[in-house]
């Protein structure tokens, strides 16, 4: 899971690119682009929806 994970950063954000030259807008959309992302290894549920069920609790 943490390799396709990182392959996905890494389609958004290729190796040799500066971090402070990314808009921060641009960051954040690929985070939730990510974040959103349905896991088979969380049962088909997005990282966003494990956490946010956390935290309601």
């Amino acid at each position: 899971m943490v390799t396709a994970a990182k392959e996905q950063w890494r389609w958004w954000l290729p190796r040799g690119i500066e971090l402070a030259d990314i808009d921060p807008e641009h960051a954040n959309a690929v985070a939730d682009l990510i974040n959103n992302q349905r896991r088979r290894s969380l049962g088909y549920k997005s990282p966003v929806r494990i956490y946010s069920g956390l935290i309601v609790r």
